[in-house]
């Protein structure tokens, strides 16, 4: 080891090829004397290799001519360990251009500069990793090729910082973990607000070793500071409305669903449980964060999920006993975004429904009361499952039930809505828009088959017309005449066969 300014451990190296260097480029002869020797080399050689940065990721990675004078100059600094000290010193005491990641890596990985040394001994050039990370992780228009080798050499400095947490040294310590703080900071933004591309977790753990030790304690910061961090406060009217479609596991942004995922994946389902309690108990209410956790959670790890409708059923009893209109609007914007999820643990929003109801009276009076509220609010689909799941009120809550279902049934009808909550084909999904697709393709793949219209569709013609025609066909008829060419037959098909009405069809063909 060249130098030992610090005694923390290091991470694994990350693998690199390089180019085996034979003859040395016209930019580096003055470095050496005729011989070969290292006498000429000085700490201005360091200094041109620092401002041979790559056009792409400059902060991160050389360019071609600055990858092969690297190599030379590390094959100079080993020769000679007394001069490389001295020279070294000089170099990161000297003001002078900053270096890319790659170059302060390189030197890292042949034990010559540990990274930590260097930023520890010029703390005023940490920003360089911070820009350095937001220009790799929030940039998706550079070659992916480019991006993956910045990537690296920002997880190589990640890994180094987060493996000095466990040196004794209380200093440096508390150095570096203001450092990875900031750093988890950038990444969480950068995630809240949906400019996470790539995953920087990945990368992380794919080209180093870090401590597990350090790795848990890492990564339960990531989660925490997710968890908590601020976002602008949300109409709760607009949460009940649109959760499902901006933050399930379908919706979110890439970078974001494989990052939470990846943090997920290292921690205790107990410890992610405990968090989510925890910041349940935060206001503002960090609604995306935190259902997004949720759905990532419920979808990857099922002893998770067991846990989690733990969680969920302990918001539901809190707001019941205590009449706690903030816990039952948790409890159950959380069971629909689970139930979104269609998962083991939470199959659909019926069944809980049909199993949420308080046996106690003044627990039902609580429920329905609160459900009564909602009502203006409430998203069609869930207002029919109510109506059509009445559950049998207990001694002396019939009025409140009662006026419930009038309500809905009230509200239904000023949206122009039916009751129906099952497709045609007596399916229930989680969203009106997932009925009305599967009713459409199971259609056009009957007719695909046999070339008739099924028989669920006629028979809903007659028996569900208000439903058939209110619902089923308007969502039919968006499709223009320019589209598919099979559903184009499929309703020809239905108006040879009187299904469509004339005022319906004629509109549908001006489109």
């Amino acid at each position: 080891m060249l130098l030992q300014w610090s005694t923390h451990m290091t991470s694994r190296t990350v693998t690199r090829i390089h180019n085996n260097i034979t003859v040395p480029s016209e930019s580096m002869k003055s470095w050496l004397s005729p011989m070969g020797t290292p006498e000429e080399w000085s700490f201005k050689s360091l200094e041109d290799l620092s401002i041979c940065r790559c056009v792409d990721y400059p902060l991160c990675l050389l360019n071609e001519d600055g990858e092969r004078n690297l190599e030379i100059i590390v094959k100079l600094m080993k020769r000679s360990h007394k001069k490389t000290r001295a020279v070294l010193r000089q170099w990161v005491h000297t003001e002078g251009p900053r270096p890319p990641l790659q170059l302060i890596c390189r030197l890292n990985e042949e034990g010559i500069l540990f990274v930590t040394t260097y930023f520890y001994l010029v703390p005023e050039r940490i920003d360089h990793l911070y820009d350095a990370f937001e220009a790799v992780y929030s940039n998706s228009s550079v070659s992916s090729s480019r991006r993956s080798s910045a990537a690296a050499e920002v997880s190589c400095v990640i890994a180094q910082v987060v493996n000095t947490l466990m040196t004794r040294d209380e200093k440096m310590q508390s150095f570096f973990k203001a450092v990875s703080n900031k750093i988890v900071e950038a990444a969480v933004k950068l995630i809240s607000q949906d400019g996470m591309h790539g995953c920087y977790l990945t990368d992380l753990l794919n080209n180093n070793y870090i401590f597990q030790q350090c790795l848990s304690a890492f990564l339960l910061h990531n989660l925490k500071q997710l968890l908590c961090y601020p976002t602008p406060e949300m109409d709760r009217n607009i949460v009940l409305r649109r959760h499902t479609e901006m933050w399930s596991s379908q919706k979110l942004n890439v970078g974001t669903a494989f990052s939470v995922a990846k943090m997920l994946s290292f921690l205790s389902p107990e410890v992610i449980i405990s968090e989510l309690k925890t910041a349940a108990d935060l206001l503002p209410f960090r609604w995306k964060n935190i259902l997004t956790v949720m759905s990532i959670l419920v979808t990857e790890n099922n002893e998770s999920a067991s846990l989690l409708k733990g969680l969920i059923d302990s918001w539901l009893k809190t707001g019941l006993e205590e009449n706690n209109k903030d816990s039952l609007f948790l409890a159950l914007v959380a069971t629909r975004h689970c139930c979104a999820e269609k998962t083991e643990q939470f199959p659909n929003y019926i069944t809980w429904f049909g199993s949420a109801q308080p046996s106690s009276p003044p627990h039902f009076v609580t429920f329905f009361k609160f459900l009564t509220e909602l009502v203006p609010h409430e998203p069609p689909l869930y207002l029919k499952i109510h109506v059509n799941k009445v559950p049998a009120a207990p001694s002396g809550c019939q009025t409140v039930l009662t006026d419930y279902i009038a309500l809905a049934k009230t509200r239904l009808s000023d949206l122009n809505e039916t009751t129906d909550y099952l497709s045609i084909f007596n399916k229930c999904h989680d969203t009106e828009e997932e009925n009305h697709a599967s009713d459409v393709l199971q259609l056009i793949n009957h007719f695909k088959a046999t070339n008739e219209i099924a028989k669920p569709i006629i028979e809903a013609s007659v028996f569900r017309k208000q439903y058939y025609e209110k619902v089923f066909l308007k969502y039919l008829l968006k499709r223009s005449t320019h589209e598919d060419p099979t559903i184009v037959q499929v309703i020809h098909k239905l108006n040879s066969l009187g299904k469509i009405p004339p005022s319906l069809f004629d509109s549908w063909k001006s489109k």
